[in-house]
């Protein structure tokens, strides 16, 4: 029978903008600023969107988006750090699924495989934003490019389904699809080897 697991977003670079500026913003700097210790820059905020500036009592001077991306940057290398040492001294065999979203259309992939992190970074080249999150112990991935968005599915395998899928024959091994659906033949995403991120 299936885990059922709740929906864990481990990282979004696409919807991460609709988050409210000016509230990161504030929080951000008003988290650092303590009246009681007076070698501490006062920051007040003025304008709105792309104009919004925080300009410091001693003459400094943000500009919001600069400081948002740059918070941004450092985000996804915590995480991609965080993610690549998780469990690193076990090999994570998965097989891969999807479609990618091209200028001509919507395309399936041919059911790939090989080692997790080797494919995510397949799943994630040329992305101008991403998002990952696991959902009833499978991966998820989202791969916004120019010319559309590729989704794939990630599902880690054992020893003797990876070289079943690696060499299927449809008459030997019957159906790949309904392979596929059913959940016995994977193993489950360990909630613990993503928690170790956080």
């Amino acid at each position: 029978m299936e885990k059922i697991t709740d929906k864990i977003v481990l990282i979004d670079t696409y919807n991460r903008e609709e988050k409210d500026y000016y509230e990161m913003f504030k929080d951000f700097f008003y988290d650092v600023t303590n009246d009681e210790d007076t070698d501490i820059v006062k920051y007040t905020i003025e304008g709105e969107g792309d104009e919004m500036v925080a300009i410091g009592n001693d003459g400094s001077k943000y500009n919001f988006m600069d400081w948002y991306y740059k918070q941004c940057e450092i985000e996804d290398e915590d995480f991609w750090y965080g993610f690549r040492n998780a469990k690193k001294n076990r090999t994570l065999d998965c097989v891969v699924t999807g479609s990618l979203g091209l200028w001509d259309g919507n395309h399936k992939i041919y059911p790939t495989c090989g080692e997790l992190m080797e494919m995510i970074d397949k799943c994630l080249k040329d992305a101008y934003d991403y998002v990952l999150r696991i959902e009833n112990n499978v991966l998820y991935v989202e791969n916004h490019h120019h010319d559309g968005t590729n989704y794939y599915e990630i599902r880690l395998v054992n020893g003797e389904n990876y070289d079943k899928i690696v060499y299927w024959d449809d008459e030997e091994d019957g159906d790949f699809a309904e392979f596929m659906k059913n959940p016995a033949n994977f193993e489950d995403f360990y909630y613990e080897y993503f928690y170790t991120i956080y």
